[in-house]
């Protein structure tokens, strides 16, 4: 996670960029520079009053295509559909109140929706970015899974 964290920052200017990241991270870098006209953010802190959340957002980048994404890596061998929950809470965060940083230093507010949600399971035997573009549904679901986890609580 380090390293691409590394990646990441150096490519929006923010550290050197080194010549000998790990293997393991190559397909990533490969995918970003033909994916992604800039990298946004990186870990950067958000939160939303509403649903009363919050976290940190491994990447926020803009596509070739122009859609702004979520992009999250995770170590799993395969993207599964919690990941993408997870990523748009991220989005619905973000869109609300913009990126933070650290020590809540509101550092950005994002020009636009996010389009797409991004999982990079850097288990994988073959490291692909899986990426889906129906945002609104899987906030919607993040919703959902918020309203029936604190249901689920009260129970107890």
């Amino acid at each position: 996670h380090a390293e691409l964290e590394h990646f990441v920052k150096a490519s929006m200017g923010l550290k050197p960029m080194r010549a000998d990241y790990d293997a393991k991270i190559q397909p990533f870098i490969k995918w970003a520079d033909e994916n992604v006209k800039k990298f946004i953010a990186s870990e950067a802190h958000c939160f939303d009053e509403e649903l009363w959340v919050g976290g940190i957002v491994d990447c926020v980048a803009e596509l070739n295509d122009g859609k702004l994404a979520i992009i999250d890596f995770k170590s799993s061998k395969e993207a599964y559909p919690t990941q993408f929950l997870q990523c748009s809470g991220y989005a619905i965060q973000v869109e609300k109140n913009g990126l933070f940083s650290e020590d809540g230093e509101h550092s950005k507010k994002l020009e636009g929706k996010i389009e797409a949600l991004i999982v990079v399971p850097f288990g994988a035997e073959v490291v692909e970015p899986s990426i889906r573009y129906d945002v609104e549904s899987y906030k919607q679901g993040f919703r959902s899974a918020v309203v029936l986890y604190r249901l689920l609580g009260l129970e107890k």
